[in-house]
């Protein structure tokens, strides 16, 4: 058991608790603090300190949007989280497809970049993701809109 001060009583407990609990267990005063803990992250990269930010770690978004008459796109969101600059991803893409490739501002969010590709991609771009990058795979979401192999006739 954990004898409760006024600072341990201010954080852990609620109006009601006050004058009631004058003692908790430590695996209660451990699910407590973490209930009242923020979420948050850190990302390290090799020959640079870590950067911690808030909240939940926001993984790399791949979708495929039709344009047009039935022409699609591939589009990737949140590369700069794990330090990868867009236009390098970019030009590694449009070399290894060989297709066109565009740097937009990601709308709503400033200092991001979305990388739009021509065509479904998402093939491509997972295994760069996954292979060249060393990406967890549960940090790319959207790796299922990968195109089905087609009938061999």
């Amino acid at each position: 058991y954990v004898q409760i001060n006024p600072t341990l009583c201010d954080c852990l407990l609620e109006k009601s608790e006050y004058h009631e609990v004058e003692m908790l267990k430590w695996d209660d005063l451990f699910s407590r603090t973490l209930l009242k803990m923020q979420a948050c992250h850190e990302v390290r990269f090799p020959g640079q300190r870590p950067v911690v930010k808030k909240g939940q770690m926001e993984p790399i978004e791949l979708s495929v949007a039709s344009r047009g008459s039935n022409k699609k796109v591939t589009v990737i969101k949140n590369l700069e989280a794990f330090g990868l600059d867009p236009a390098v991803v970019a030009n590694t893409l449009q070399h290894q497809v060989q297709a066109s490739c565009v740097l937009q501002d990601s709308p709503g969010a400033k200092n991001r970049v979305l990388v739009q590709i021509q065509g479904n991609q998402v093939q491509h771009v997972g295994k760069l993701l996954l292979d060249r990058y060393q990406i967890p795979r549960k940090y790319v979401q959207g790796l299922e809109k990968a195109p089905k192999p087609g009938k061999k006739k």
